[in-house]
């Protein structure tokens, strides 16, 4: 089922299109641009600015107030970007930037992390959360494996939501002399983490190479990681068969006995809880030692049924451009999109929260049997680049309503 929007005035809802100062950012200079690096303009920017960031190589900064900061195709930031304190009801928008490692602190307000890439090989792990009320990671990869063995993920007392995204965990290195490392998880959670449509790599165990003695225990290899580590809190992953949690596989030794064991996909703590439904759940795999459990712990582990419902984004959001919102759900089950110009974090019950402040929407009726709807929307003209809109899809079950993820288009 498809259809097209031939308008999107609808969104605003009569909310005028004002923006704040837009400032120019190019390291090299040259007629319009108002900074040559990011502290610079970080420093010189108010709540609602704009920031747009040319190709180039950039210091890294760090941010106290919401702002929207977008990128282009060739930005790479440094080590040691943070985002701390952001007050509530301030959004901050981190777009279409390379990041080597991210950290954000102590944020009551919502921190939107779209189409980027965290993780160059010098921070491990390459994105840290801690006591941050609102993240939202879309169409972006946390990518810890130009280390050795690093986690590329570790959320604690910090609510999570990552969309169609890719988190990979560091490969060991091998050694010749002595224990190899073992791979990284893709993620460490104490927190509530909702992924959906994502995919978790742990990272694979360093091989042997080991000359100096002949034992196993002085140089065996290095043990694959573990996908995802629920130490506490909640973790829920929704999908399909394409969206995956594979624990890393064993590094190898000089000899067969001396490989390693390969890791699980999912370890829930005693104290954790975990939701699963639609992904592929594979632990790693090891010659001559085969896999482990794909789960492991004492946690609470539920499979629901039917899956849970999921929205996905389409598109390149720019004027004139389609976008495309898919509502992937149950047959039969009635769907409805809602679109908002501001995130909210409200719960009410349901598996997930409200996610939207809606101003509009939009009923897709009964979904098909392929378990899709699809709207496109076609954005105007009259849309500046950096206006920011959100949308969360609701479907009704017998059981009663449930909520997708929430997906933001950022106009570039």
């Amino acid at each position: 089922m498809k259809a097209t929007f031939r308008t999107a005035l609808a969104l605003l809802l009569c909310t005028p299109l004002t923006q704040a100062a837009t400032f120019v950012v190019d390291d090299d200079g040259g007629p319009g641009v108002d900074f040559t690096d990011l502290p610079a303009a970080i420093a010189a920017a108010a709540r609602r600015d704009l920031i747009l960031v040319r190709p180039g190589q950039y210091s890294a900064f760090e941010l106290r107030v919401g702002l929207t900061l977008l990128g282009e195709a060739g930005v790479f930031v440094g080590a040691g970007t943070r985002v701390v304190d952001l007050p509530a009801g301030d959004l901050a928008v981190l777009a279409l930037v390379d990041f080597d490692g991210l950290e954000a602190g102590q944020c009551a307000g919502t921190l939107l992390l779209s189409e980027v890439r965290v993780g160059r090989g010098s921070a491990a792990p390459s994105l840290l959360l801690d006591g941050c009320a609102d993240v939202r990671v879309q169409r972006s990869r946390v990518d810890a494996r130009g280390s050795d063995g690093s986690d590329a993920l570790h959320v604690f007392a910090s609510r999570l939501e990552l969309v169609q995204s890719e988190i990979f965990g560091g490969d060991g290195m091998p050694s010749a002399c002595g224990m190899p490392s073992p791979g990284g998880q893709a993620l460490v959670s104490e927190g509530r983490v909702h992924a959906a449509r994502s995919r978790f790599f742990a990272g694979r165990g360093g091989d042997s190479q080991a000359t100096c003695a002949s034992a196993c225990g002085q140089d065996g290899a290095g043990y694959g990681g573990t996908a995802v580590v629920a130490f506490g809190g909640e973790v829920i992953f929704a999908g399909d068969a394409t969206h995956v949690l594979r624990g890393g596989d064993g590094g190898l030794g000089e000899v067969c006995d001396c490989n390693a064991s390969s890791g699980p996909a999912l370890f829930v703590s005693a104290g954790a809880m975990g939701r699963v439904s639609g992904v592929a759940i594979l632990s790693g795999d090891t010659p001559c030692l085969g896999s482990p459990p794909a789960v492991g712990g004492q946690g609470l582990l539920t499979e629901p049924a039917p899956d849970d419902a999921t929205l996905e984004l389409e598109g390149t959001p720019a004027a004139g451009s389609p976008l495309r919102f898919r509502v992937h759900g149950p047959p039969g089950a009635t769907a409805r999109l809602r679109f908002g110009r501001r995130p909210i974090l409200a719960a009410d019950g349901s598996v997930i929260e409200a996610l939207t402040q809606p101003v509009r929407s939009f009923d897709l009726g009964p979904l098909p049997n392929s378990g899709q709807a699809t709207r496109t929307l076609v954005l105007p003209a009259s849309f500046p680049v950096g206006f920011s809109f959100w949308a969360q899809a609701e479907v009704d079950l017998a059981t009663g309503l449930e909520r997708t993820n929430s997906v933001c288009a950022t106009l570039r």
